[in-house]
């Protein structure tokens, strides 16, 4: 396993030494590290038992996987769970295979869950508890698709160790991997990697990996130089839309863990900075990924015609669209038509404004023909 222990001592010495002392938030620094080194001792035994029980892992191929790839939100989970109803071709990740890790635990727990049906509920109803709170920003549940940013977060070189340590700018590398040493990238990506092997091989490993990285954009090069023959959908919202619900999502937890964070503070126009960042480095990455392997698709267009985005995504990676998946699609895309988010963010509140995104991705709304403020901020 990989951890980048340099930067996990770093946030650890911010949060209790350097920043203002707050015992609320060092009360929960104490308790993620008790769960941080109990799952990775789960995990790292888990491993070591694949090696014994399950070593045909290490065979596992991971052929032209497709990764959907953005900032945050914008569209992400709703292009995923469409694609993932084809599941006649495509393994999404699940929470709970990315939480555990191995081989061993998750056939473990699927062995469970078949002998000990009421295992199902409890699960769903864990999922509620910790995770209902954001169900009116992104809705996750243990036995759903969600972001390979799971499997980062054991690296610490996620963006997600924002949520407890909020200081951006001093950690920067947290959500930018593809800044870091050639050794550093290469230790993150061979657990990365290793790990997906396995969630492959516990599932049958006949199928093409499907991988939501809203992080990804931090890490393209990355993901390219270890997966070659990968096919990556890059999703595009306008910047005014998705640089602030990023930074709204964040919000909630920095106000509860450190109160003194206003929303328009440095800290959060510090976190819109990295979307901005990840929005110039895609903009200059992707003419390096081979045109066969590469679509963009405006959020808008994903919004208005769901099937219609879908269908080109398949037309233009070569993928056969079967008549069950189709009829599954035609019915989901227009539930999805139907979807109206209850949640709302502007830029103001976060203390952005037009002149900001002028200077941080003028050059990125002029490549995608974005108008300086889009008609709406829903």
């Amino acid at each position: 396993m990989y951890v980048k222990l340099d930067l996990l001592l770093r946030a650890l010495k911010l949060s209790l030494i350097e920043e203002k002392f707050s015992w609320r938030r060092a009360g929960f620094v104490v308790l993620f590290l008790l769960l941080y080194a109990v799952f990775l001792a789960i995990v790292g035994l888990g491993r070591l038992l694949d090696q014994l029980l399950f070593p045909g892992w290490r065979k596992q191929a991971i052929v032209a996987p497709t990764f959907i790839i953005a900032t945050p939100r914008s569209g992400t989970t709703a292009l995923q769970r469409l694609l993932a109803l084809d599941d006649a071709t495509f393994r999404p990740l699940l929470m709970y295979e990315m939480i555990l890790g191995s081989v061993t635990w998750i056939r473990l727990v699927r062995a469970v869950g078949r002998i000990a049906s009421p295992l199902s509920r409890g699960v769903d109803a864990i999922g509620r508890y910790f995770f209902g709170s954001w169900d009116d920003r992104h809705r996750i549940r243990l036995d759903l698709p969600e972001e390979d940013e799971t499997i980062f977060i054991y690296t610490f070189v996620s963006e997600a160790i924002y949520l407890l340590f909020p200081y951006i700018d001093r950690l920067p590398e947290a959500g930018f991997a593809d800044a870091l040493p050639e050794r550093d990238r290469d230790g993150i990506m061979r657990f990365y990697k290793t790990t997906v092997q396995r969630l492959l091989h516990a599932s049958g490993g006949d199928k093409t990996l499907l991988a939501k990285s809203t992080s990804g954009l931090g890490r393209i090069r990355m993901l390219q130089q270890t997966f070659p023959d990968a096919r990556f959908i890059h999703l595009v919202r306008h910047p005014a839309e998705s640089i602030p619900s990023h930074v709204s999502v964040f919000y909630p937890t920095w106000a509860a863990l450190s109160p003194d964070i206003e929303k328009a503070s440095p800290t959060s126009r510090a976190y819109a900075g990295l979307a901005a960042a990840w929005y110039r480095h895609m903009l200059s990455e992707a003419p390096a990924i081979p045109p066969g392997q590469y679509i963009r698709v405006m959020y808008t267009d994903l919004v208005a015609d769901a099937e219609a985005t879908v269908r080109r995504i398949y037309q233009h990676f070569g993928l056969a669209l079967t008549p069950a998946y189709a009829a599954r699609l035609r019915e989901e895309a227009a539930a999805f038509r139907r979807y109206r988010s209850s949640h709302r963010y502007s830029l103001a509140e976060y203390g952005l404004d037009e002149a900001w995104l002028e200077a941080e991705v003028g050059e990125v709304m002029r490549a995608y023909g974005f108008r300086p403020q889009p008609p709406t901020a829903e």
